[in-house]
């Protein structure tokens, strides 16, 4: 994977118990701005303009379908669409906003995923920051991700298009070096490091016929299916063929 494009979003929704881990379920919602960048960093913003030419206060539907129809073009030419967690949140919740969920539907499942892939590797997720502390990739965040909507709402659109900008440019280093390393390294809540051996990324659609690990030992798994249940139609094949939708 020599070429790549990362995407990543920011809601305008104020969300206020981001301790209750079901709030990304609980759209849909509105988005504030998003970012696309290549493998390089090369960074492209996306929002909607008010009528006074400052940035809108919610992305319009025109506005999101645009960002899907660039995404799904990128994909056709070639150029694979990387995301972290976009297929169980970005792509699912981009598509109610842009009206066209077969859309992103067709995106998601194209698309590659490492947080997921990790997923059904190990059955259990893991944070983008927490791979990029784990590969020693340095970060500096300027604001939380939950504190993003209040800020756009309160005019500080720059900040918020930073923080995008950086969260999207850091999904690019981690996936350049899971693609070198061929491997996944996080840190865990132990504060130890974890390491997963990834030496291909896989398509999305591809990964939804591998075997199901063992999350034997987990008191509370969560299914692959909470990623992937809002595609309309979609048969994952268990044999390791792929899916059909």
């Amino acid at each position: 994977m020599d070429r790549f494009l990362t995407f990543d979003t920011e809601l305008a929704t104020i969300i206020e118990d981001h301790a209750d881990g079901n709030w990304a379920e609980r759209g849909p919602f509105d988005f504030s701005v998003a970012a696309t960048s290549d493998q390089d960093g090369a960074t492209r913003i996306w929002h909607s303009v008010a009528a006074t030419g400052a940035p809108a206060t919610i992305m319009t539907r025109e506005t999101a379908l645009e960002l899907l129809r660039f995404l799904r073009a990128e994909q056709e030419r070639g150029v694979p669409v990387v995301t972290w967690n976009g297929l169980g949140f970005d792509f699912r919740w981009l598509g109610v906003a842009a009206g066209d969920v077969a859309l992103a539907a067709k995106i998601a499942l194209d698309h590659f995923d490492p947080m997921f892939q990790f997923h059904c590797q190990r059955g259990f997720p893991v944070s983008l920051a927490k791979v990029g502390e784990g590969l020693g990739i340095p970060q500096t965040k300027t604001m939380s991700g939950k504190d993003a909507p209040k800020a756009w709402r309160d005019g500080r659109h720059a900040d918020v298009i930073e923080y995008v900008r950086g969260d999207v440019q850091l999904t690019a280093k981690v996936i350049r070096r899971i693609v070198e390393s061929g491997g996944v390294r996080w840190r865990t809540r132990a504060g130890s490091l974890g390491g997963e051996p990834m030496p291909k990324l896989l398509p999305v659609r591809e990964l939804l016929g591998h075997p199901l690990p063992d999350t034997s030992w987990m008191s509370d798994p969560i299914p692959r299916s909470k990623f992937h249940d809002w595609i309309p139609g979609l048969v994952p094949v268990r044999s390791g063929e792929g899916t059909s939708v």
